[in-house]
């Protein structure tokens, strides 16, 4: 036996997780239920590794590919399998940012990582897709802000590249449109209170439902201009109605939502230098809250836009309060692009104005260069499954990629096993007959289980740092051996209590009804989980009382023939004493008699 037990503080389990797996089909049929085992064995590696293996040994290795399962209508193939994988979001940039003059890409510590992901949300079932989806940020080592996002469309793509704003911006920012491939332009404080406003000749209109000030971002309700006879008048009238919503924001454009179905795109940009200087005029006109300080210096910083465009490209444009830089394609070939340069920003009034605040800024501005070091681009937001190059020993998550069938229905899907799964969609997969028919088929990937002939209860955790640092030092578990509960629902007896298990220290417990012995290493361990983490809830529950609880992991192992083992490895020693004795015996000089 060799396998692992995973606990919760205040748990308790008797089964031991081993190294194989197994299927588990579950076939429902005018309301009744079958379950079918079926075993899988996948091999030790990546199946697509043992292409570049030698033939011999490896192509001796026993792998469960194909059909593996044929009965009833019901068809299991297993197409492909990860020893060790991991899922992504896609589309995925990742880059790489020096600050000031570049340094040489083979010296890869002077440059900054960072990797971003269009994610998505909404998804149900086996479809690992979404209803929407949302773009990533993060926060350079100079205080710049890079976002990253995804357009659809030629017309979405078209719209980030031509949405410079006109003119100053205003006291509440500018919102620049796209329709019918016309850009339009609006400041907030035209809109605000108005009917909705036709978009030239595109059918379209817009009116502004909300703008939050605090927060930076204008909510437009999005309306079809249609044609219609008044019967009174006797004349042609325009009547609106709604379509769809945009939601833009001033800082945070990764969470920018468009009006795709209507085709109205747009871009909000605010100007937080306007508010600390407001005209009387402003002041007049009313009251307006004022922008908080934190979202206000949030605005003024450099800020580098990146989406993946329609044809799967990147394309990029950088602000700096309160212009748009450079706009232009992002190359994803690994070359090298200058961002947040000076000259980008500035205009023919910024040699006459000297109190131009772009003007004022400069020399705070540091250049940065930017380089694509990786792009996984995508048709549309999803999670995929990709490979982990083999390693022989730590955490792995093992998926594999089947085929299930009922009938004439079949769905191919990746699966985890459900002690491991990151999500629900990995852990069952669901297939349905004919409505008619009423038969459905679901499926599992379970680890091998033992069940042991006691109980382990996990009473206490203690994690010891090193001083001064988030690094652990050692790690300990307080255990006990306690009787395996029966459905009686008694209280088990306690065959042994407060047993420290650390690392290097294992103890051993003789099972009471086989008499097996079994030894339980500390292995790992995780968290702490607290209430507001996102793995709480998931793994610890919500009937929690406590606010901090660690989960120990720990070997598991019963080998009959240790004492064989041992008692060899003794024979070798004392070979190795007996050699050593017998040549200093027989080799040893002889002494020569001496002659008179």
């Amino acid at each position: 036996v060799d396998g692992q037990m995973s606990l919760l503080e205040g748990d308790r389990s008797s089964s031991v997780l081993e190294m194989g797996y197994h299927f588990e089909l579950s076939i429902t049929d005018d309301g009744k239920t079958s379950k079918v085992i079926i075993p899988f064995d996948p091999g030790p590696f990546n199946w697509e590794d043992y292409i570049r293996l030698s033939r011999f040994p490896w192509s001796l290795v026993g792998r469960d590919r194909g059909v593996i399962y044929d009965k009833d209508g019901v068809t299991l193939e297993t197409l492909d399998y990860y020893s060790d994988s991991r899922r992504i979001s896609v589309p995925e940039v990742k880059l790489r940012v020096a600050h000031g003059p570049a340094p040489d890409k083979r010296n890869i510590e002077s440059w900054e990582p960072v990797t971003l992901a269009v994610r998505s949300f909404g998804g149900h079932g086996m479809s690992p897709h979404g209803t929407g989806s949302v773009g990533a940020w993060r926060e350079l080592a100079q205080g710049e802000i890079v976002m990253f996002g995804m357009a659809t469309s030629k017309a979405e793509t078209d719209a980030f590249l031509d949405s410079r704003p006109e003119g100053p911006l205003e006291f509440n920012g500018q919102i620049v449109l796209h329709a019918g491939g016309k850009k339009f332009h609006f400041s907030v404080d035209d809109l605000e209170g108005k009917p909705p406003r036709p978009l030239g000749d595109s059918g379209m209109a817009i009116e502004l439902k909300d703008f939050d000030r605090q927060s930076l971002r204008v909510v437009l309700a999005t309306h079809r201009v249609e044609k219609r006879i008044d019967k009174k008048e006797n004349s042609e009238v325009d009547r609106t109605k709604p379509v769809g919503t945009l939601v833009l924001h001033g800082f945070q454009t990764n969470l920018d939502q468009q009006d795709r179905e209507g085709g109205v795109y747009g871009s909000f940009w605010f100007d937080p230098y306007a508010s600390e200087d407001k005209s009387d005029d402003t002041a007049k006109k009313k009251i307006v809250p004022e922008t908080s300080r934190a979202m206000r210096m949030a605005a003024s910083r450099p800020r580098l836009d990146i989406i993946q465009g329609h044809d799967q490209k990147l394309y990029y444009r950088t602000w700096r309060a309160p212009r748009v830089g450079t706009i232009a394609q992002l190359p994803s070939d690994g070359s090298e692009t200058m961002v947040f340069s000076p000259s980008a920003f500035k205009t023919a009034d910024d040699k006459t104005d000297k109190k131009s605040k772009v003007a004022a800024t400069e020399d705070n501005l540091i250049p940065a260069t930017v380089y694509v070091e990786k792009f996984m681009p995508s048709e549309k937001p999803e999670i995929q499954i990709r490979m982990v190059p083999f390693k022989k020993d730590g955490h792995k998550t093992p998926r594999v990629k089947v085929r299930l069938s009922i009938d004439e229905n079949r769905q191919e899907f990746w699966l985890a096993p459900v002690a491991t799964a990151e999500s629900a969609a990995e852990r069952q997969g669901v297939v349905k007959a004919d409505e008619d028919d009423g038969r459905s088929v679901s499926l599992q990937l379970l680890n091998d289980t033992i069940e042991l002939g006691f109980g382990v209860v996990l009473d206490n955790f203690e994690r010891r740092l090193d001083p001064g640092t988030s690094r652990p030092a050692g790690y300990s578990s307080q255990i006990d051996f306690v009787q395996k509960p029966d459905s009686s629902g008694m209280d088990s007896a306690v065959y042994e209590e407060d047993v420290i298990v650390t690392l290097n220290q294992p103890v051993s417990f003789t099972d009471p009804t086989d008499g097996r012995t079994y030894r339980f290493f500390q292995s790992s361990f995780a968290g702490p989980y607290r209430p507001g983490d996102p793995q709480f809830d998931q793994i610890v529950g919500g009937n929690r009382k406590s606010d901090e609880l660690y989960q120990s992991t720990f070997s598991v192992s019963s080998d009959p023939g240790r004492q064989l083992k041992y008692a060899g490895c003794l024979m070798i020693v004392a070979g190795i004493v007996v050699m050593y004795y017998m040549k200093a015996y027989f080799f040893r000089r002889k002494k020569t008699a001496k002659t008179k």
